[in-house]
């Protein structure tokens, strides 16, 4: 979150590959612990403009 906060998008984006290959080793892919990795790159991805906002609050009220 750091790295995304002071707009290093690139360094953020591998820190948090890295934790997703160690919480899925370490916890298993069925994890809240990996679920965290995936949502930080969900949103790492929207802060760099990869997913339109309105997709997103369409994936945000299907899930409820």
């Amino acid at each position: 979150q750091v790295c995304s906060r002071l707009d290093l998008l690139t360094q953020a984006e591998s820190l948090i590959r890295e934790a997703l290959a160690l919480r899925e080793e370490i916890f298993g892919t069925r994890s809240l612990e990996r679920a965290e990795s995936l949502r930080s790159l969900g949103q790492l991805a929207f802060q760099r403009g990869e997913i339109d906002p309105g997709r997103r609050s369409n994936l945000v009220q299907r899930q409820r």
